[in-house]
């Protein structure tokens, strides 16, 4: 992990590994992940998994969930376990947390942590997806396009194109959204 501070920005860049992130066993080679933290944030990476347990069950909170989950995930200072991993994401979409939502439909459409359910997966992806998800909208469209249903997928490249997501992270997933349409006319 490399650790980048620019003003009130913290650029935490992720490198994955053998388990990665919890987007890194996704077909997505193109994409290079980072993510972006305020300095509130990334405060919150050193906050101890008792004090997250706690928050998440006193506030419900959906960013402690997210923060869990993550941990889960990568084995991080925990036992990695999808499983884990995948309740708390569930947990935190239940509270409203899209980060969560949109784990949980890599969760349910891969078979991490859940039972492979593709349909549950597409599901939670378009929730994130009206909640501004810029790799959920690719996600579902993706979809669409292995099943060769070309319009439905070009419905949701022009949506991942046109989402307000700011996050630079997800510029070249716009890129290749973009370039999916202009392709194919």
């Amino acid at each position: 992990m490399s650790i980048f501070v620019q003003g009130k920005f913290v650029l935490v860049v992720l490198v994955s590994h053998d388990k990665g992130l919890k987007f890194s066993k996704n077909s997505f080679e193109f994409l290079k992940f980072a993510e972006v933290f305020s300095v509130a944030s990334l405060c919150m990476m050193s906050v101890t998994e008792s004090e997250l347990w706690r928050r998440l069950k006193e506030n419900k909170d959906g960013e402690a969930a997210d923060k869990l989950g993550d941990r889960y995930w990568n084995g991080d200072g925990v036992e990695q376990s999808d499983a884990m991993a995948f309740q708390c994401f569930k947990w935190g979409a239940e509270y409203g947390n899209r980060n969560c939502i949109e784990s949980c439909g890599f969760c349910c459409f891969n078979g991490f942590g859940a039972d492979k359910n593709k349909e549950l997966g597409l599901r939670y992806y378009k929730l994130a997806a009206q909640a501004g998800s810029v790799i959920s909208c690719h996600n579902v469209a993706r979809s669409f396009e292995l099943a060769k249903d070309y319009e439905a997928a070009a419905v949701w490249y022009q949506k991942a194109v046109d989402c307000k997501d700011d996050d630079p992270q997800w510029h070249e997933c716009r890129m290749h959204c973009a370039q999916w349409l202009t392709d194919r006319g």
